[in-house]
């Protein structure tokens, strides 16, 4: 990690976010690339993992890690949508089953809730303000 990192992303780096079936790692990348650009966050489903890029600024590194477990949170709320291999040529940009509003806000409020009763630590790193 450069020694410039952000005092945020050091003290999350190597936590672990636990989405009730399964726990996250939370892994600091110099450089992180993510389709051959450089990008801010990247979730891989297959190795459980959230990265973030150690050059993040604080709000930066708060935003992404938000952005990352938002990701989480909807594909265990079933909104998690497919790649076209797995659905076909019919779907060629994912499919996520038509929903409304309410449905919609019940799901990922309820995914929200229990991403915060499990990770109480991580929650509130996430809440402070830069120091």
């Amino acid at each position: 990690m450069p020694k410039k990192a952000c005092d945020f992303v050091k003290r999350v780096d190597g936590l672990r976010f636990n989405a009730g079936f399964r726990k996250f790692n939370i892994e600091v990348k110099e450089n992180l690339l993510e389709g051959g650009s450089l990008c801010w966050g990247s979730t891989d489903f297959d190795l459980c993992t959230i990265y973030l890029r150690a050059e993040a600024d604080h709000e930066t590194a708060r935003e992404t890690l938000i952005h990352e477990i938002t990701h989480v949170i909807l594909a265990v709320s079933g909104f998690g949508g497919y790649d076209a291999d797995e659905m076909g040529g019919e779907f060629t940009d994912g499919y996520i089953a038509p929903t409304n509003n309410e449905h919609l806000t019940l799901c990922i409020s309820r995914g929200f809730m229990c991403a915060f009763n499990l990770n109480k630590e991580l929650f509130e790193i996430l809440l402070e303000e830069e120091k």
